[in-house]
């Protein structure tokens, strides 16, 4: 008798539970499929995912090393492999019972599939109940500011709670938090506890708010047993009221009191100028009482002949001072007295021979002896100069 065996594809893939509640908005987690090879020959199966997308995101896991892309590696007959499936709930929307199913196509024969189911539970199932407070108006950032909730535990044994926030909507505009003691505690049946949920924001959040000059918000608060599958969720309303920004207080001021404000400008403006003033004056007398050597750095002959004649008045100019005491013979003039000169105080012309020198008076005279075109009461008042502007100082 001839048997002919013929290749068959076949596969299995598991239903799971998951055994907890889910808060919509958390990051996404990840649960395993068991899909098993029941032909009687290798194959590869490509896994495809079926749920509502208005209400979740799921996607299979790519780099897990049983997968090549969303198609599994060669499996042998009778062995198996493990698919896992990451999963998010939309924030807002995913409420009670949702369904996703894993399917497991043949690559062999394509008309052969399977698939496995897992159905998860969002938000309420009224094991929880949560009351929240009255809307909350902000106006003062000073102010301390209290948000209440109220859990009360509808199940028919004592439930582990823990409590959360979704802050999507308002942390942009302010900070919350729930106490510390209210994050986690136990919940008799029948029992209610009122958390605590602190709120915080700046002067200066209020003080650039919008052009409305108020916002409303909701703050999201989740109570999640960790005794059953069940997550409640409840939403407080807060209102933010724009503060009166400085700007505004400076432009209404201005408006009552336009002459008071230019007048105080004015007067600041005033008072800026004497200060720089009197910086400037403080400034050149510190260059001027400086070390001796220094004492006429930085001014011009000018500027120095001017300083000394306005002191020493009745004395004549010193003659324009040349190297060594020589007057050039391009200009004549700069030997001239001035006619308020005293008679004694003419420069001598020159003279082939040497000039007897007058009793000296003032600083020591340099080794040629009075320079020409000086006389001793200009040496006296003078000479220290042309001695330092020719070295012999």
């Amino acid at each position: 008798m001839s048997v002919e065996i013929l290749d068959t594809a076949a596969v299995f893939v598991s239903d799971e539970e998951t055994g907890q509640s889910f808060i919509p908005g958390q990051p996404a987690q990840t649960m395993q499929f068991m899909v098993r090879n029941d032909g009687n020959s290798p194959d590869r199966f490509d896994i495809t995912l079926d749920y509502p997308t208005d209400k979740m995101q799921a996607n299979v896991d790519q780099n897990d090393n049983e997968m090549v892309g969303t198609r599994t590696i060669e499996i042998n007959p009778g062995a198996s492999v493990n698919v896992s499936i990451s999963f998010s709930f939309l924030s807002g929307i995913a409420d009670g019972q949702i369904m996703m199913n894993v399917i497991a196509t043949s690559v062999n024969d394509d008309s052969i599939s399977n698939s496995g189911a897992v159905t998860f539970l969002v938000g309420s199932q009224n094991w929880l109940t949560l009351i929240p407070s009255a809307p909350l108006t902000i106006a003062n950032a000073d102010d301390e500011v209290l948000a209440l909730v109220t859990v009360r535990n509808q199940y028919t044994s004592a439930q582990v709670v823990t409590m959360d926030l979704d802050d999507s909507e308002t942390k942009n505009w302010f900070q919350s938090r729930i106490e510390s003691a209210d994050r986690s505690f136990v919940l008799g049946v029948g029992e209610e506890r009122v958390i605590l949920i602190e709120i915080i924001v700046t002067e200066t959040t209020l003080t650039y708010l919008n052009a409305e000059g108020q916002l409303t918000v909701n703050l999201t608060i989740w109570a999640q047993s960790e005794t059953v599958s069940d997550a409640a969720r409840t939403s407080i309303q807060i209102t933010l009221i724009q503060l009166e920004s400085d700007d505004d207080t400076a432009s209404t001021d201005e408006t009552e009191g336009g002459f008071d404000g230019v007048f105080n400008i004015v007067l600041w403006v005033a008072l800026l100028v004497v200060l720089a003033s009197g910086g400037f004056f403080a400034l050149r007398i510190v260059q001027n009482t400086g070390e001796d050597e220094d004492e006429f750095g930085g001014w011009g002959r000018d500027m120095y002949e001017d300083n000394i004649a306005s002191t020493y008045g009745a004395v004549a100019a010193a003659p324009t001072i040349g190297a060594m005491g020589v007057i050039p013979s391009a200009d004549k003039s700069l030997v001239e007295i001035p006619s308020a000169m005293p008679p004694e105080a003419h420069a001598p012309t020159y003279a082939p021979t040497p000039v007897e020198q007058p009793v000296q008076d003032g600083p020591a005279l340099p080794p040629g002896g009075l320079p020409a075109g000086w006389t001793m009461e200009q040496w006296k008042h003078y000479g220290q100069q042309w001695l330092e502007q020719n070295g012999l100082a």
